[in-house]
């Protein structure tokens, strides 16, 4: 790719990307559009503070100070170890921040997501999912929501596999806090991952732009108990956008909470996932 995005950054460079995405005004699209053709990320921070209130290297260094206390790593968008899925998106996160081992976003990823309030059996499904798929050398992605999220990462864990969260809070704020051991033995075995820095709580407009980085890391989407208007058929629509494969799990034709799976395979171009 031309341009600054994908070289290899440093601190500085990670500062300096911080900057960039403190600075109001600017989104990741605009920030991407810049860096693109850049040779320097500081040539694009004198552009910008031309038209522009810049975030200080203050309030930079504040948010860098907080990962290191509370042990985030972050990864710039220049960075050689920036999960590549995201550099596609039109808007990926200029700085991500995690906790644990981004090298198991370099293998098969399968992303199971699905309704918080999930019956018995779409919890069972799930898990029995991520584990057969763990198995098999996937990393097992969800948003260790409440229900087939939890399900999902579970099942990764519990058949010794991979398994990453991506969050809508920062990576030292998993959410909820029902799945704070959940989250520690992910950044043990896996990734806590998000594009929201440290002390960041969750917010309802956080899980929109979180499910466009689930979406973007798919290489397949499974679809487990999904009710008409689900954050997880946000998740599909994204992921089929971007070429995604998109499967679905049938279940009680006179279930609520699979009224949206049942409109995914309903739409067609979907593949009926049979337990």
């Amino acid at each position: 790719m031309d341009g600054l995005i994908g070289r290899e950054g440093g601190r500085g460079s990670v500062e300096a990307l911080l900057r960039l995405a403190l600075t109001p005004g600017l989104g990741p699209r605009t920030i991407r559009a810049s860096l693109e053709g850049a040779r320097t990320v500081d040539a694009v921070l004198a552009r910008v503070e031309r038209t522009h209130r810049l975030a200080t290297s203050a309030e930079a260094e504040g948010i860098l100070a907080a990962c290191r206390r509370d042990r985030v790593t972050t990864t710039g968008l220049d960075g050689t170890d920036y999960p590549e899925p995201l550099r596609h998106l039109p808007d990926p996160p200029p700085v991500v921040f995690h906790r644990g081992e981004l090298g198991v976003l370099t293998a098969p990823r399968v992303v199971i997501v699905g309704s918080r309030q999930a019956t018995a059996y779409g919890r069972r499904v799930a898990g029995v999912l991520a584990a057969m798929s763990a198995r098999a050398g996937w990393t097992v992605v969800s948003g260790m929501a409440l229900g087939i999220d939890g399900a999902a990462h579970r099942g990764a864990l519990d058949a010794g596999g991979a398994t990453a969260a991506v969050l809508g809070s920062g990576p030292d704020r998993p959410s909820p806090t029902a799945h704070r051991r959940l989250a520690t033995a992910i950044a043990q075995e896996g990734v806590l991952l998000s594009e929201l820095p440290p002390g960041t709580p969750a917010r309802p407009h956080h899980f929109p732009r979180r499910n466009r980085l689930l979406a973007a890391l798919a290489d397949r989407v499974v679809v487990v108990e999904a009710a008409k208007r689900s954050g997880a058929l946000i998740t599909a629509r994204l992921a089929l956008e971007l070429g995604r494969e998109v499967w679905a799990v049938p279940g009680p034709v006179f279930s609520p909470v699979c009224e949206g799976t049942h409109l995914l395979l309903e739409d067609g171009g979907f593949r009926a996932v049979r337990p």
